[in-house]
């Protein structure tokens, strides 16, 4: 990506470099031991409008056209999506003739709590634009961007995309789409991972290839600048470990709710579209590479058993940086049927399902440390006794 998407500038300012790492979502069969590829990691920012983005990109076909996450294998996210949608269909006003667009609709788990409108998914994957048609929820199999946008014949009252807006190799065509079929009084939903969130409290792990785009508020209101949109309202949520969901119009549509002119102000305040807001983030993931590994190899030489839980895209960018693998970690549990019987990419560790686990681990490695309620209610009344690791205990923040 030698150009910023935003603004076209070349220049850069260097943030980190994570090395040579794997797709973190090529999971192969068990019997399948061919390296994987690598590709480049490393995030950047943009010198003009300050846009944190990845030097490299993997091309969508290879890592969209068919994918092994499904939104409906957690309780967490799926109760997310319902509390949203009950908050959009209150705050503006929906009815059974509303229209509702959901790009990346992955299995169709947010699109079904809008039944009693009209809905329509963009799922680029066909293996889960499958699952969400025959469920109900009708999906055309396609990757977003204006050429599809043009295909489809009606506005829209509402346009969503969770955790796909920093995905987009076409960025650019994409919003030109949105662009044209939002309605004149229509709303734009983001639900989008909050850099200064990942920076604050060392999330590393969810800086990932398919994670194109890394946004902060100000960044994302000035890339929707170009195509005459704006965020009106925002919301934090704690799903994912900390998401921004962004309410946006055409510009002028809408009155600019105060908290967001506060969150505009702390942002500009704490200097976070800076690349000195980055400087202890950076040198803490640096010196918690050995941190990880002397602390599972003592863990080994006791015999300890450890088991990772889940295996999420995050978990392999830490796994891989770490250059953990099955000699650290006996095997990874996951309630997503599309993983089981996998290996982990780069890291070759085998991937069984959670509810057949029949042996008690020591350690817990929590590589789904997002989702914490998930783990409170389920497997921490299932294996008392068994020790919970969690990535931020391999950091030193001083």
């Amino acid at each position: 990506m030698k150009k910023c998407p935003c603004c076209n500038n070349k220049s850069y300012y260097k943030i980190f470099d994570f090395g040579l790492h794997p797709w973190c979502g090529d999971f192969r069969d068990l019997s399948d031991r061919n390296p994987v590829k690598k590709y480049p990691l490393k995030i950047v920012m943009c010198k003009s409008c300050k846009l944190v983005r990845l030097t490299h990109y993997i091309p969508k076909k290879i890592m969209f056209s068919k994918t092994t996450y499904l939104s409906g294998s957690s309780d967490e996210l799926l109760q997310h999506f319902k509390n949203l949608s009950l908050k959009i269909k209150s705050k503006f006003k929906l009815t059974k003739n509303s229209n509702i667009l959901d790009i990346g609709s992955n299995d169709g788990s947010f699109l079904k709590y809008f039944k009693s409108s009209k809905i329509l998914g963009v799922e680029s994957a066909k293996n889960l634009c499958d699952i969400s048609n025959n469920n109900g929820v009708k999906t055309i199999n396609g990757y977003f961007n204006f050429s599809l946008a043009k295909k489809i014949k009606n506005k829209f009252d509402v346009i969503h995309g969770s955790g796909v807006m920093f995905h987009l190799e076409e960025i650019n065509s994409a919003f030109k789409g949105i662009k044209l079929l939002l309605k004149e009084n229509g709303i734009l939903v983001i639900e989008f991972l909050y850099l200064k969130t990942i920076i604050d409290k060392f999330y590393f792990d969810q800086i990932y290839h398919e994670h194109l785009f890394y946004y902060n508020i100000e960044t994302l209101n000035t890339f929707l600048k170009k195509y005459d949109l704006e965020i009106f309202d925002f919301e934090l949520s704690p799903i994912h470990g900390g998401q921004v969901v962004a309410y946006i119009s055409h510009k002028g549509g809408k009155k600019i709710n105060r908290r967001l002119q506060n969150a505009l102000f702390k942002e500009k305040k704490y200097k976070v579209n800076t690349p000195g807001y980055f400087k202890k983030f950076c040198s803490t993931i640096d010196k918690s590479k050995n941190t990880a590994v002397k602390k599972l190899d003592q863990y080994r030489d006791q015999n300890k058993i450890i088991v990772g839980l889940g295996a999420p895209a995050k978990g392999n960018t830490l796994m891989n940086y770490y250059n953990l693998n099955n000699q650290h970690i006996d095997l990874l549990i996951e309630k997503n049927p599309l993983r089981i019987n996998k290996l982990s990419p780069g890291s070759n560790i085998p991937i069984m399902m959670e509810s057949d686990l029949r042996i008690k681990p020591d350690i817990f490695l929590v590589l789904i440390w997002n989702l914490k309620n998930d783990i409170k209610k389920k497997i921490r009344k299932k294996f008392k006794g068994s020790k919970f690791l969690f990535p931020k205990n391999f950091l030193k923040y001083k």
